[in-house]
């Protein structure tokens, strides 16, 4: 069982590791422009090469702000040494590339070398119990 929270509805763990020495995201700009100050944080260097892993995003709408009818789902793939995820929304791509984090830092090779670019190849599908992600009630100050 894979180390990940919250756990997927659908995890297929693959055969495969997926060994890379820097990641190269597609059509990110629009998507999500702090990718690549995200992508830093997390220790992975960007560039187009031969042992690039190469990012996709497949989304049907764009959104800037979440609503109680966003879609949060998502699927993530590895095809061909290419990380894909395929969303509803642009919420659900950014829930993939959380669980994507999860998954680097989760994999074995990481845990000896801090350095290391290998990963574990994985079909995973996943969307939220509920349709919003929480609810606040301020009971002090507002009185119910």
């Amino acid at each position: 069982m894979l180390p990940l929270v919250p756990y997927p509805l659908k995890v297929t763990p693959k055969k495969a590791t997926l060994t890379f020495t820097s990641v190269y995201p597609s059509k990110s700009n629009q998507l999500l422009p702090n990718l690549d100050l995200w992508l830093s944080s997390l220790g992975l260097p960007q560039g187009e090469g031969k042992d690039s892993l190469k990012m996709e995003f497949i989304y049907e709408t764009l959104e800037e702000t979440p609503t109680l009818s966003s879609s949060y789902s998502y699927e993530l793939d590895f095809v061909d040494e290419c990380l894909l995820i395929i969303a509803p929304s642009s919420f659900g791509i950014l829930h993939g590339l959380v669980t994507f984090a999860q998954l680097y830092h989760a994999s074995p090779a990481c845990k000896t070398k801090p350095t290391c670019k290998e990963m574990s190849q994985v079909y995973l599908r996943d969307k939220p119990a509920f349709p919003w992600r929480g609810l606040e009630l301020d009971v002090s100050r507002h009185f119910f």
